[in-house]
């Protein structure tokens, strides 16, 4: 499960009237939403780390949301309102072993007219009441503990849970959130004794199994590439293709469609300092250029942008964006994107070191030419191959073998199915089957499928999703807004 946005890393300040959290970002102080009830004891030391989530709902007065506080080397989930969403993502994915392979997964089930309860699992005939909760104290250096505070309606809601379980003959579990990085997780109480008792809902007995569901938290930051080596934040859909990676301090952009202009948006939103870039194309179809003139980014001349391109014979690279920028077709010329440092060209084989990552080129087949990039970094290795054709050979095309072998992920045109490509053979893209087939046979850890047609709809890429995860292999659809580390 992955957060919608990037998550932007601070130094906390103070919580305080429960609800409010000011936060260091570079240097300036912001408030943050906290969405957690409890003390959150053993978390809020000043300068502990934070991650934030960012907000654009104008309705909102705040800005953003706290998410995760780094504490004694855990990374710790605040945001009571993720547990359920996370516990069910491991529910339909079968990542929890002692819950996995059910029937049916109902969330948000009414016990009855007062109380409803988390989830309802049905296995083998088999029903199981399921509450989640998120476990956010720490009094102890490597102990967790739940609840937070004993609240009248909280022992309220474990005794229904007690006694669904006891009149039905289903079972009643407790599911707690808890973090990595901690020895394991215990029961609140101030004394010896069974702490059920201390709650006063009477003695725990047999009635009630409680389960950890440990938790690997890891934060997507554009200012913090601790956590991987590269990392690929999808912009694109049909018409707005674009890739946002991360690699150690380095980001690159592989095209820039429409998708360049929601990820200035973002940077800015979350920071207003200089930023350095690589901007990779593959080619100058529209599609693949039409954002450029819209990308905040290169108009701040305090940016530092490198475009890099494809280099053809006859056609030079700046000359095909500087035309796409003068009348009548846009007011605006290139010359005023004052971020944009330079813009050079690589040929197919060429490599280019920027920072710790090295990128290598290699032509592909489609109308006009088209090149494909692989991003190297700390062991790692990213294939984009977009936009190209596979033909009616069997064998793989040597542009997308050198750059895809035993990579750790491609991102392959995935435009048609085979049942639609005859119809669009020439036309300079692929189908997702061929996709499949290229990537096991060079290796590829994991499968992206992107570029689709712009008549593909929900429904059918919910039907590829079906059909590539009864495959072997690893294959993911690279939808508008996803992210995925390496």
């Amino acid at each position: 499960m992955e957060f919608t946005k990037s998550l932007i890393k601070g130094k906390l300040v103070k919580r305080y009237k429960r609800f409010f959290a000011d936060v260091k970002i570079d240097k300036k102080i912001v408030t943050a939403h906290c969405p957690n009830t409890g003390s959150m004891h053993g978390l809020l030391d000043n300068e502990n780390q934070v991650y934030l989530l960012p907000n654009n709902d104008p309705k909102r007065k705040l800005k953003y949301g706290l998410e995760i506080i780094k504490s004694r080397n855990n990374l710790v989930g605040v945001n009571t309102h993720m547990a359920n969403r996370i516990v069910e993502h491991g529910l339909k994915n079968n990542l929890i072993n002692e819950l996995k392979n059910n029937d049916i997964v109902k969330p948000e089930v009414f016990f009855n007219k007062e109380t409803r309860f988390d989830f309802l699992l049905e296995k083998n005939n088999q029903k199981t009441f399921l509450e989640v909760k998120n476990v956010t104290l720490f009094r102890n250096i490597d102990t967790a503990e739940f609840p937070d505070a004993v609240t009248s309606r909280g022992s309220k809601h474990l005794i229904t849970l007690i006694d669904a379980a006891a009149a039905t003959g289903k079972n009643g579990q407790f599911v707690t959130a808890d973090p990595v990085g901690v020895s394991g997780i215990r029961i609140t109480s101030e004394g010896e004794g069974d702490p059920f008792e201390l709650w006063g809902v009477g003695s725990s007995g047999d009635r009630m199994e409680f389960l950890e569901a440990g938790t690997a938290t890891t934060p997507n930051t554009p200012n913090d590439a601790e956590e991987s080596t590269i990392r690929l934040d999808f912009k694109e859909n049909a018409l707005a293709t674009g890739v946002v990676v991360r690699a150690g301090d380095s980001i690159f952009l592989l095209d820039a469609g429409t998708g360049v202009q929601a990820f200035g948006h973002d940077f800015r939103e979350n920071s207003d300092e200089p930023v350095k870039l690589h901007l990779f194309l593959t080619h100058t179809h529209w599609d693949h250029i039409q954002g450029l003139p819209f990308f905040q980014l290169a108009y701040d001349p305090r940016n530092e942008i490198h475009i890099v391109g494809p280099k053809r014979q006859g056609s030079a690279l700046l000359d095909c964006l500087e035309r796409q920028m003068l009348p009548p077709n846009f007011p605006v010329p290139f010359a005023l994107l004052q971020g944009v440092k330079s813009v050079t060209e690589m040929a197919s084989g060429d490599s280019m070191q920027v920072g710790d990552a090295t990128i290598h080129a290699a032509s592909l087949n489609h109308p006009n030419e088209s090149m494909g990039f692989r991003v190297e970094h700390g062991g790692r290795a990213l294939a984009y191959c977009l936009d190209h054709e596979h033909g009616d050979t069997n064998q793989v095309h040597p542009g997308v073998a050198a750059l895809a072998r035993n990579a750790d992920m491609l991102v392959f045109d995935a435009a048609y199915t085979d049942e639609e490509y005859p119809s669009f053979r020439g036309w300079g893209h692929s189908t997702w089957q061929e996709g499949y087939k290229t990537a096991r046979e060079l290796g590829v850890r994991i499968l992206a499928l992107a570029g689709f047609n712009p008549g593909v709809v929900d429904s059918d890429l919910d039907a590829i999703k079906v059909e590539v995860e009864a495959m072997a292999g690893r294959t993911i659809i690279a939808t508008e807004g996803s992210s995925i580390e390496l």
